[in-house]
């Protein structure tokens, strides 16, 4: 009895499946199973190079490059699908041959772009990158951006996260003002060049987090900001936060009325506790059903913020509290 093909007869969208979750390289490798299987790989939508994987079996620094270099070249050259999202991580290869390939992914107008380099190694964005029009989501991991005078945004990104990226703070503003669907936004240990400001003008923003050293933060038109999450690190006593004689409580969070979960963590407490502390809020947070926050019950001021927000959080539903003591935190769950 003649024995069934079982592999080169599965369904198309099997095969694509199996495909969409194995690693690139063996998905590529699946061209020997069968005639059938050839050029399935091409059409795979997304593409995942990690130098680990791909170059794991030599240390050689040359021939890991070169390995890596000719495997990515291959795959988008035969490539002949869709490319919905590029994912790239390496330390070895020089900031040209990425241009080479961002410059082709403009041209195909990717969707997600991530792109993440380890310790010793900054990849310098050059102008094809602005040129990713199409770009939806966009994770920059130790980067260097320097937007061009003509770059107008991307106006179909949705999500965003720059972590160890070096820009200008006129940049980041730019990039996010100009972004006008975007809904998430991450920052993590951003190098900020300049007054260090960071300026939020994002009209459908629903999700921000932030987390470094900052000397200002600002939120302009974000109707729909429900999720905040900041960590200040550093000490703020050494620095000069803050402008007039507004609380920075009221200052930076009185306008975010759509809150629906708020994190306070690092020195950020003690930055909102600075300037003339009110009684109470000008607002009521009528959505905000949870609060996690780190407090020093010691600090007269820490209290303070901490009592107005909660009057003014008729609706508060969880709360989590890391309470700091001379020489531990306790955390407390209510």
């Amino acid at each position: 009895m003649e024995s069934l093909d079982i592999i080169s007869n599965l369904p198309e969208q099997v095969i694509c499946t199996i495909l969409d979750h194995l690693p690139i390289s063996d998905a590529v490798r699946t061209s020997l199973l069968s005639n059938n299987w050839r050029y399935k790989w091409t059409f795979i939508p997304n593409l995942v190079f990690n130098e680990r994987n791909i170059c794991s079996y030599t240390d050689d620094h040359n021939l890991r490059t070169y390995k890596l270099v000719n495997f990515v070249d291959r795959v988008l050259l035969r490539h002949k699908g869709f490319i919905h999202k590029f994912e790239l991580f390496t330390h070895t290869l020089k900031d040209y041959v990425i241009d080479s390939w961002i410059l082709f992914l403009s041209q195909n107008r990717v969707k997600e772009l991530v792109l993440t380099f380890p310790i010793g190694k900054t990849y310098e964005v050059l102008s094809s990158f602005f040129s990713c029009e199409a770009i939806c989501y966009l994770k920059l991991f130790r980067c260097i951006l320097k937007a061009p005078l003509i770059f107008k945004g991307f106006s179909d990104l949705r999500s965003l996260t720059l972590e160890r990226v070096s820009l200008a703070d006129e940049v980041l503003e730019s990039m996010i003002s100009s972004s006008i669907v975007l809904e998430k936004l991450v920052l993590r240990f951003i190098q900020l060049k300049g007054c260090s400001c960071i300026k939020i003008r994002a009209p459908n923003l629903e999700h921000f987090s932030l987390e470094g050293e900052f000397a200002d933060i600002c939120f302009i038109d974000t109707p729909h900001l429900s999720f905040v999450s900041i960590t200040l690190n550093g000490n703020v006593g050494d620095k000069s936060f803050g402008q007039g004689e507004i609380s920075n409580l009221v200052r930076i969070l009185g306008s975010l009325t759509g809150l629906e979960n708020l994190a306070i963590r690092g020195c950020f407490m003690e930055f909102l506790a600075m300037r003339n502390l009110p009684k109470r809020l000008p607002i009521t947070y009528n959505q905000l059903k949870s609060i996690s926050m780190e407090i020093n019950f010691e600090d007269l001021n820490h209290t303070m913020v901490m009592q107005c927000l909660f009057q003014s959080s008729p609706n508060l539903q969880e709360l989590e509290m890391v309470v700091s003591t001379l020489d531990s935190y306790v955390l407390v769950t209510l």
